[in-house]
């Protein structure tokens, strides 16, 4: 749990992976630090967080008991490992059945919510939800529930190709406004940088070329769009899309398209 996202992620590239929970910190992040506070990041809109990508946890609870947390068997009653971890198994989910009305009803439809535990992991499949997975309920627990000792991740291919779509806009509201529209698009990533991030960057000499090769006028905020494939055509008509629907939305030519590899990653970088 102590590796640091970009070490691991270094690793990762020669197996042709990498882990896309991509927080902005990625320098000095650590994965367990990511699952104790369910990190997302701007490719969370197709990846999903940390809850999504973590299988399974080995923890050690407060009574020193060590169990490996994971997906459960359709009959929670057949899970496997130590007496007091089948009987917490036993109690949490007679809890999520139990409340999973309440749950269901009361808790926050939002991406991702930042207030009490992942209790709704373990609601039981006929609700819709996926898999009951123990893991899930520590993540986001900032460290309250038990010591992680290991994580099992969900990794994915590291796309062939890219292309990025800066989106400019004259108020703060306007780019917000947009993202419920351009998420339907199904892009890779959605990342918002506000104009005082703008005006940071802009005084930092490493940074300031990149804005300036990009960067149109005075925007208030801007709204960095990726999307991902194997067809550079393919990859050049989500583009063309994303300008039309911004251009419906009132925000005509307010697209700067970049394909070039290496210009994409000067963007990220600032």
């Amino acid at each position: 749990p102590g590796i640091v996202l970009d070490q691991l992620n270094a690793g990762l590239k020669r197996h042709g992976l990498f882990f896309p929970v991509d927080v902005s910190t990625a320098s000095r992040a650590t994965i367990g630090g990511m699952a104790g506070n369910n990190s997302c990041g701007a490719r969370s809109v197709r990846y999903g967080l940390m809850r999504d990508n973590v299988l399974t946890i080995d923890a050690l609870l407060a009574n020193g008991g060590e169990a490996a947390f994971g997906p459960l068997p359709e009959d929670p009653g057949g899970v496997e490992g130590p007496a007091f971890y089948r009987q917490l198994v036993r109690s949490m989910v007679e809890l999520a059945d139990r409340e999973s009305g309440e749950i269901t009803s009361r808790f926050p439809k939002v991406h991702r919510r930042v207030g009490g535990y992942n209790i709704d992991a373990l609601l039981p499949p006929s609700t819709g939800k996926s898999q009951r997975n123990m893991a899930q309920l520590l993540v986001g627990s900032e460290g309250t529930l038990a010591f992680t000792r290991r994580l099992t991740l969900q990794l994915q291919p590291i796309p062939e190709r890219k292309a990025l779509g800066i989106c400019h806009f004259s108020s703060f509201y306007q780019a917000m406004a947009s993202t419920q529209h351009i998420v339907k698009l199904k892009p890779d990533a959605v990342e918002l940088v506000d104009r005082t991030l703008i005006e940071l960057a802009l005084d930092i000499p490493m940074f300031r070329d990149t804005l300036t090769r990009h960067v149109r006028g005075r925007p208030d905020a801007l709204l960095l769009v990726e999307f991902s494939g194997e067809d550079p055509v393919h990859l050049e008509r989500q583009l063309a899309d994303l300008n039309s629907l911004l251009s419906d939305l009132g925000h005509s030519d307010s697209v700067v398209k970049i394909t070039d590899a290496g210009e994409q990653r000067a963007v990220w970088e600032v």
